[in-house]
């Protein structure tokens, strides 16, 4: 099946008082058209600098180099003017907070009507709003109608995540990017949270990013790992978590086991410092296999018959590279 989006050898750095920050980092991804893709990772590996870079909203972060390739077209450099007719078109994210994602100061209705407006979506007078709204669960018209008159404080969790979710599909994406979509959430609004997702895939390709390993086994077959600013490994969801094959990976799922999942803790190595000197592998320090090369030399990709890992380990043992 032909690839929706390749990100290659993808380099976002900010510079910082303290130095310069690699927050991508050489970092390799595909989705295909139609499919569901999951990454995780701890906090700071760089996941949501990867979301907005997508969608050329990376600022003050710089792409140093490496390539986004959408439908085919090269996103890094495009024109701003070419890059909105994108935005929300093509590519639509549901952000990270539902509790603050949305204006507090105008209703529901005016917030969407501001987005058809924006993304130039056929004034239907909200009728094609209020029938999404209602396939996402939110009751039948007349309660929809409630909603869009309300403003956001007036609605849960859930009604606020559907809400955002119909916004991000108005326009009918070819890829739907969801950052973080259960953080905070109580155990019911999750689940809602999941079901809207996993319904929404069936309309457009699915980019979850989220630590919730129970979560992205529900919405995505294929899940990527990612560690320091790059993908260390890749490959279908089950056999990823039943036998994990990069040291990080193994240690996260263990530590994600440890704490029923849901909840990312402090393992010692998440937070690798992105202002070394980006010499051997990031996580050679933290690695109980790690030998004297892993501290010399980056890593290179390795394809395995259950996918790809960027590991030294599998290179010595004989095992060639992608």
């Amino acid at each position: 099946m032909k690839n929706l989006l390749e990100v290659s050898n993808l380099h976002v750095y900010f510079e910082t008082p303290a130095g310069l920050v690699r927050a991508n980092n050489g970092l390799d991804l595909q989705l295909e058209a139609g499919g569901s893709l999951g990454i995780m990772g701890e906090s700071g590996c760089g996941k949501t600098v990867l979301v907005y870079t997508l969608l050329g909203l990376q600022q003050p972060g710089k792409i140093m180099n490496g390539s986004i390739l959408f439908k085919g077209r090269e996103l890094v450099n495009l024109p701003e003017a070419e890059l909105n007719n994108i935005r929300g078109r093509q590519i639509a994210l549901i952000p990270q907070n539902q509790s603050t994602a949305l204006n507090p100061l105008l209703k529901v209705g005016e917030q969407i009507s501001e987005i058809e407006t924006a993304l130039k979506i056929p004034d239907t007078g909200l009728d094609n709003t209020k029938h999404l709204l209602a396939e996402l669960g939110l009751g039948d018209i007349h309660s929809v109608e409630h909603i869009l008159k309300s403003y956001p404080h007036q609605l849960s969790g859930g009604m606020r995540q559907r809400v955002l979710t119909a916004m991000a599909l108005l326009a009918e994406p070819d890829l739907l990017v969801a950052d973080e979509p259960t953080t905070a959430l109580d155990a019911s609004t999750r689940t809602t949270a999941l079901n809207i997702l996993k319904k929404s895939s069936s309309k457009t390709s699915l980019l979850v990013i989220s630590h919730d390993l129970p979560a992205l086994k529900i919405l995505c077959p294929k899940l990527a790992v990612m560690y320091a600013g790059r993908v260390v490994e890749y490959s279908d969801t089950e056999s990823l978590m039943e036998n994990p094959r990069h040291p990080y990976s193994r240690m996260l799922m263990k530590y994600q086991q440890s704490a029923g999942f849901l909840n990312m803790p402090l393992t010692g190595f998440e937070s690798r410092d992105l202002l070394g000197d980006d010499k051997g592998c990031s996580f050679a320090l933290f690695c109980p296999q790690a030998t004297a090369i892993c501290l010399k030399e980056i890593p290179q990709e390795v394809c395995l018959e259950s996918g790809r890992v960027v590991c030294h380990l599998y290179t010595r043992n004989g095992v060639q590279t992608c």
